[in-house]
């Protein structure tokens, strides 16, 4: 995928596959209203297929580019589809009963 990038998103989630000096790297972040279960991991999916290794600590200014593309294109991307879709009672329920709506 040289050259690609993919942008992944919902709404707890998003996540940014970039091909970076011909490596497969992958930032996935959490959203939640609770602070302590937020968190922004990037893996290297050539070395790392099953995303178990996080290496952000390692790549600091590559986690930063793809985190600033992630909110810069999900606005976007999102703003309208968001317009559009809306929740019935039964969804707002289940996602009430997990924590994710107040």
């Amino acid at each position: 995928m040289p050259g690609r990038t993919v942008l992944l998103q919902s709404e707890m989630f998003s996540g940014v596959v970039r091909d970076v000096d011909g490596r497969r790297l992958k930032m996935v972040q959490r959203y939640h209203k609770d602070p302590d279960t937020r968190f922004v991991r990037l893996y290297d999916l050539d070395a790392d297929p099953f995303e178990q290794v996080d290496v952000a600590a390692h790549h600091p200014d590559i986690l930063e580019g793809l985190r600033a593309y992630s909110s810069d294109n999900s606005r976007r991307a999102f703003r309208d589809q968001r317009e559009e879709w809306q929740r019935d009672d039964k969804e707002n329920a289940l996602l009430r009963s997990l924590g994710y709506l107040d």
